[in-house]
Parts: C-alpha cells; structure tokens; sequence
C-alpha cells in the first residue's frame, strides 16, 4: 500500500481550508470594527458625518485583504 503524504490528506485539506475561511473572517472582523461600532452607536445626524467616514476607511482595504487571502 502506497503510503500517503501528510499535506495531500484529506482531513489536513478539510482544516487548512477551515482555518483559512475562519482567520480570514476574525481579521475582515476585526478591520472593519470601526464601522460596526459607528453604526450601532451613533444616531443618523449631520454632526456625525464624519465618525462615519472616517470609520469606512478601513471598509476598502478589508474587502481587499479578504479578496486577497483567498486568490
């Protein structure tokens, strides 16, 4: 019997895939916390226009990141 190498089995397939999709997610998270935490605390008002778009400069490069942890 052929004996199987350690990083094409299917099991270490199935949790490198599953640690991939996890980090990716912990760390989208984590990017855009700024927004999360603007939206839910603030009221929709004129003097907070700002809070808010300074919190959705981390939005971009989030979505990057997570596009490019995957490609």
């Amino acid at each position: 019997m052929k004996e199987q190498r350690f990083d094409k089995n299917v099991y270490m397939e199935f949790f490198y895939w599953l640690y991939q999709s996890l980090a990716s997610s912990l760390c989208f998270w984590c990017v855009n916390i700024l927004y999360i935490a603007a939206a839910f605390l603030l009221s929709i008002d004129g003097r907070n226009v700002f809070s808010f778009i300074f919190s959705l400069l981390f939005i971009g490069p989030g979505c990057i990141e997570s596009i490019k942890y995957f490609v």
